[in-house]
């Protein structure tokens, strides 16, 4: 009865030619094959994640370019409402919302008075992705001045920009600016100087 038992089970392993390591050899290839197949695929989808990506920060970097670019470059000799339309082409959300409180305020309103005129610099520029939000980062300068016989005035400032990604197209959200000077104390002097040639000249 053993030898029967033996024989069945013998007869029902399949018998590679050459032995075990026949059949070790045979499937070798094909895993490597798939080991192979694995690695580029993961390679692939690697690659095709870090163009992406760099691709979303050279976008969001642009954008925050041009932003700042609006911001640090403009003439008020007719008024600002070209530049006011330029942000607003460039924001969206709570941006939009505060633009029409921005440009009205006593700041623009006096720069506008003064006629000043500004021509910008971005010294630095730089933009940090994650996913649909980002932020960047920019060091620029100010050349600021106006109709009267004052040397013009440099304003360096910090800004920071807070982005998102709407339909593809990175537009800025709100940002916040840090003067290195005193701007408010830089245009106000300006004004001063102004009313003070004209009393002199009265007198």
């Amino acid at each position: 009865m053993s030898a029967v038992t033996d024989d069945a089970t013998t007869a029902a392993e399949p018998r590679w030619p050459g032995g075990s390591d026949r059949r070790r050899t045979a499937l070798l290839p094909w895993a490597l094959a798939l080991i192979a197949v694995v690695v580029a695929t993961f390679s692939t989808i690697q690659w095709r994640s870090a163009v992406s990506e760099d691709e979303a920060r050279q976008d969001a970097l642009e954008v925050a370019g041009t932003f700042v670019d609006a911001l640090t470059t403009w003439d008020a000799t007719g008024g600002l409402d070209a530049t006011r339309e330029r942000i607003a082409s460039l924001g969206t959300g709570p941006l939009l919302d505060e633009l029409e409180t921005f440009f009205s305020g006593p700041d623009i309103l006096q720069l506008v008075a003064l006629q000043a005129r500004s021509e910008g610099t971005i010294d630095s520029i730089a933009v940090e992705v994650d996913g649909e939000t980002a932020v960047a980062f920019a060091e620029a300068q100010m050349q600021i001045s106006d109709t009267s016989d004052a040397p013009p005035s440099t304003i360096r400032q910090q800004i920071r920009l807070e982005l998102l990604r709407e339909d593809g197209t990175w537009r800025v959200a709100r940002f916040e600016t840090a003067v290195y000077d005193d701007a408010v104390a830089v245009l106000g002097d300006r004004s001063g100087a102004g009313s003070g040639d004209e009393e002199g000249g009265d007198s």
